[in-house]
């Protein structure tokens, strides 16, 4: 998984009411749950699924389906890759405490997955990838359950 986060602009640091920001007990409850909830299901953890259990423990929906069906389009991934983007959206799912894998999941999941060239044009290019890659299917790649003001 790879997080690139950009520098926040200055008006945003130096405002006077920062909101509350999760913390790191509560971060660590969500882990603990998650990895429950796998161990119940599976047995395993999400990132040791084989290519047939993923089959048959991460059904998609129609539109998350659309979603990743886009992104292995455009951006060219591999069955190794498509796998990865499954096991880290049932995770995703898995920390929000959904049963199911959702369109946000699928979302989150290709946006967080490793990228290879210059760090600088990595966040840039995976946005403007996926943005495409939903625009081609009609379908908004951030959906606002999964937007934070």
């Amino acid at each position: 998984m790879h997080v690139e986060l950009s520098a926040l602009p200055a008006e945003h640091l130096l405002r006077d009411h920062q909101p509350p920001a999760e913390t790191s007990a509560s971060v660590a409850a969500r882990v603990a749950a998650a990895r429950d909830a796998q161990a119940r299901r599976q047995g395993k953890l999400n990132s040791r699924l084989t290519p047939r259990e993923l089959t048959r423990l991460c059904p998609l929906q129609r539109d998350s389906r659309a979603l990743l069906g886009a992104a292995i389009t455009r951006l060219g991934l591999s069955a190794r890759a498509c796998h990865g983007v499954l096991k880290l959206a049932r995770t995703c799912a898995d920390l929000a405490g959904e049963s199911g894998i959702r369109l946000v999941d699928v979302s989150e999941a290709v946006r967080l997955r490793p990228w290879t060239g210059r760090p600088r044009e990595r966040g840039r290019l995976c946005a403007q990838r996926i943005a495409r890659a939903a625009e081609s299917i009609k379908m908004d790649p951030w959906p606002a359950a999964k937007r934070k003001a």
